[in-house]
């Protein structure tokens, strides 16, 4: 499908405004959203994980210290610097300081495979045409950029020069689904556009009881928005990805997830949800598989569940892929947990899934954050280069080049 038909899709065929209202019963408090070179060659080996937290100590106190939820920024300390960093199944892309793009990756998706036949290349590349970039949104066939000005540009296998959206909302933050998208505007509204049965068709406006949209994300199966009061609502199939309870087999109405204290930010994979609360802890919910959801067993959860850490380490960004997640802490450091750890996407060598999340003992402490892919991880450091970890065979890994071995240990990526 071409970048202009995913973004456009169904915008011509019926226009609906719904008076959707996420609120919770009682006030919720007010929270700040925020944002989200390592050169030290004497990292240590590691072949084990070093465990965040036990399953036995996977109980949550009544009270918790105080959490320092101040964002790291990037103090850029080399050129290209990356800014922002995000992660799709097979391609991670990076927003440089200048507002361009870096993408490395499936070269279809980052320009990188020529038409003659050429040997493809996985990049990272700079993305012709695109100026101004803020954030960055990828699926497994397309890639969308959120410029400052509010316009999305995109492209895909197909359409590799990115292509304006003349009709999408004044956009800051963007989801994209198989059957459905979803974008945060410029003033707080959200807005989500489609084609099916699940979520409907053409673009509706989603209201939010007088709040403001901060985040949007995507699911199979169910859709999820972050207001500016810290309310995560959800709407979509009954399902254990909902996060809550629902006697209708589809729930367009957005609800708040159930238990949940206020959200700082949250991530979701096709399957499974995390949110990092505004006190410093961590809930999953949806698919168990291989320890996914990282609270000591392989069960699903309907509900959010706590996600168990050791004393003085706190989640401050998560991201989701459906193999695995990965959380970057508020001291620097990343812990990883799901998946088989096949091609060392939680960066230990062990094949083996990890439960509860497992600290890499191969980056150093200066992380501010983390993405991930279908089997692969990649993570920012304050100085604004990228480390990546785990499959290769498609260049996700930012060395120019694509194999079939196993890399456990974080490589700097390679901007040329």
């Amino acid at each position: 499908m071409k970048s202009r038909s995913l973004l456009l899709l169904a915008l011509g065929t019926g226009f609906v405004v719904s008076a959707f209202a996420c609120s919770e019963t009682s006030d919720a408090p007010a929270w700040d959203s925020s944002s989200d070179d390592t050169t030290d060659a004497s990292r240590p080996d590691a072949s084990l994980p070093e465990t965040s937290a036990s399953v036995e100590d996977a109980s949550v106190p009544d009270v918790v210290e105080p959490y320092d939820g101040s964002p790291a920024p990037v103090a850029c300390d080399g050129s290209p610097c990356v800014v922002r960093l995000v992660g799709g199944p097979s391609v991670f892309c990076g927003v440089i300081d200048d507002g361009t793009v870096r993408c490395w990756g499936e070269p279809s998706l980052v320009g990188g495979a020529p038409d003659d036949g050429s040997d493809p290349n996985p990049g990272p590349a700079a993305i012709a045409g695109i100026a101004g970039a803020i954030d960055i949104a990828i699926t497994s066939s397309n890639v969308c950029a959120v410029l400052g000005d509010g316009g999305v540009d995109c492209w895909d296998a197909v359409d590799r020069t990115p292509v304006r959206s003349s009709d999408a909302p004044s956009t800051l933050r963007l989801a994209l689904g198989a059957e459905m998208s979803c974008a945060v505007a410029l003033n707080g509204d959200l807005d989500c556009w489609g084609d099916s049965a699940l979520f409907g068709s053409g673009l509706r406006t989603v209201g939010l009881g007088g709040r403001k949209a901060v985040d949007v994300a995507v699911t199979d199966t169910a859709a999820f928005v972050l207001d500016d009061e810290g309310t995560l609502c959800s709407w979509g199939a009954r399902g254990v990805t909902l996060g809550r309870s629902t006697s209708l087999d589809v729930d367009d109405v957005p609800r708040p997830v159930v238990g949940l204290p206020p959200v700082r930010s949250f991530a979701a994979s096709a399957s499974h949800v995390c949110a990092v609360t505004t006190d410093g802890r961590l809930f999953c919910w949806g698919n168990g598989t291989n320890g996914l959801l990282g609270v000591g067993h392989a069960r699903d959860e309907s509900e959010p569940a706590d996600v168990s850490f050791a004393q003085g380490d706190w989640p401050f960004q998560i991201s989701a892929a459906d193999s695995h997640s990965c959380a970057r802490l508020t001291n620097g450091e990343v812990a990883c947990w799901g998946g088989g750890n096949t091609w060392g996407e939680l960066g230990f060598a062990t094949r083996s899934a990890a439960y509860v999340p497992s600290k890499l003992t191969t980056l150093a402490p200066d992380i501010v954050a983390v993405a991930t892919g279908l089997s692969s991880s990649c993570a920012l450091t304050k100085g604004g280069a990228v480390w990546c970890w785990g499959d290769d065979r498609s260049g996700q890994l930012g060395q120019g080049k694509e194999d079939s071995s196993r890399h456990w240990t974080p490589t700097q990526v390679t901007f040329p």
